[in-house]
């Protein structure tokens, strides 16, 4: 016989809250709970590493693309694929030279289910100076270039343990034996994090004005413990939502591989600099790095049961 649970919230919510975790980027909760809590927004944190996935989540000003396979249980019978990009909006750069010029960048990504490929075509436009008295001379608009750009494709997490499908939508786990498993991934190098968000809501008792959402992460080998500080200060039968992320990261700085680079070029002439930008495409490059992400996320919701 099936069980039946009713959740107080949408599976549109729920897809909402995987990008949440797709687009960051991630990560030191103290395990004595007499120490202060390290929040960095709404994500405490409880390991105690270095993880590129605390780099991307403490950045929030790089622009990013990002390519998530996700896939929520039990609503979702496949993985669905998605791209997003972050603080991708135009900017204004000013250079040594004195020289403001408006970068714009327009994306695609595909995931092949091997490769992730972005093609970003980026826009310079060479600003006059707003200030003059009288503006003669108009904007001028630097080519279109197109690069491309690619990475291994984050495998796509399945759930194996616990069981959450349609007679068991929502099961009920032990806080302090809380075994999970997956399909691991021997090639992944930075781990798999894992998050756990209550938003209030209990089995029995009515919804709470609270939100906790806490974060470890776990060596990629399909199976864990989860630390029990995963599940600090919620309550026994919590409605508690369990995402598990991995990525591929890479960032793009074309200054190391810049030939010449936009610093010797800025020592021209201000001619020959805006002739130099129009011939040479690494040097737009060069002013704006970006991070590039190919990441899988999987959810499921618990009932978290404390002995």
């Amino acid at each position: 016989m099936c069980k039946i649970y009713y959740k107080t919230y949408t599976f549109e919510i729920m897809k909402a809250k995987v990008f949440l975790c797709a687009l960051f980027a991630l990560t030191l909760l103290a395990c004595n709970p007499n120490e202060p809590v390290n929040k960095y927004g709404n994500l405490n944190i409880i390991y105690k590493g270095k993880s590129p996935y605390i780099d991307w989540y403490m950045d929030n000003t790089t622009e990013r693309f990002v390519s998530c396979a996700y896939k929520a249980y039990p609503q979702d019978s496949t993985t669905q694929n998605h791209v997003s990009a972050n603080q991708a909006e135009d900017i204004v750069v000013t250079l040594k030279n004195n020289m403001r010029i408006r970068l714009h960048d327009e994306y695609e990504i595909k995931n092949d289910g091997k490769i992730t490929h972005l093609q970003l075509i980026r826009k310079g436009t060479i600003l006059e100076d707003a200030n003059s008295p009288k503006r003669i001379k108009a904007d001028t608009e630097i080519n279109w270039y197109v690069h491309n750009y690619s990475l291994n494709s984050a495998k796509p997490i399945e759930l194996k343990s616990p069981r959450v499908d349609s007679c068991d939508p929502i099961p009920e786990c032990s806080c302090d034996n809380f075994k999970i498993q997956w399909n691991a991934d021997s090639t992944n190098r930075y781990g798999v994090a894992v998050i756990a968000e209550w938003s209030g809501v209990t089995a029995f008792e009515s919804p709470q004005d609270a939100y906790i959402q806490n974060m470890d992460i776990i060596p990629d080998t399909g199976e864990a413990i989860l630390n029990p500080d995963l599940f600090k200060n919620m309550p026994d039968y919590a409605l508690v939502d369990i995402w598990l992320y991995r990525a591929e990261l890479a960032e793009i700085d074309e200054h190391a591989s810049g030939d010449p680079t936009l610093e010797e070029a800025m020592k021209e002439s201000p001619e020959v600099f805006k002739e130099m930008l129009s011939n040479d495409p690494n040097l737009i490059m060069q002013m704006r790095s970006f991070k590039f992400a190919s990441s899988a996320v999987t959810g499921f919701s618990t009932f978290l049961k404390r002995e």
